[in-house]
């Protein structure tokens, strides 16, 4: 058994150990052609400039959950994230 993972005194102690920092939330998303993107926290609004349609999409994890489309011509396509 290594020295420095041996419990002591009903304490476990260890030593030697390094922490990486982790990258958490998902990553920011960019807009459609002809739209805007709105984030807070992990909350979305994609919104369309011609037609003024409003999406709303929330961050679980480092996934984007909700529908967004594309904006083009007046007509919008939704696609499942």
């Amino acid at each position: 058994m290594y020295p420095w993972l041996r419990p002591s005194l009903g304490v476990k102690h260890f030593q030697n150990y390094y922490l990486a920092p982790a990258a958490v939330g998902c990553p920011d998303i960019q807009a459609p052609p002809g739209g805007s993107v709105q984030r807070d926290g992990n909350e979305a609004i994609i919104t369309c400039d011609s037609t003024r349609q409003t999406k709303y999409i929330t961050c679980r994890g480092s996934t984007w959950v909700g529908d967004v489309g594309e904006c083009s011509g007046g007509k919008d396509t939704i696609h499942n994230l």
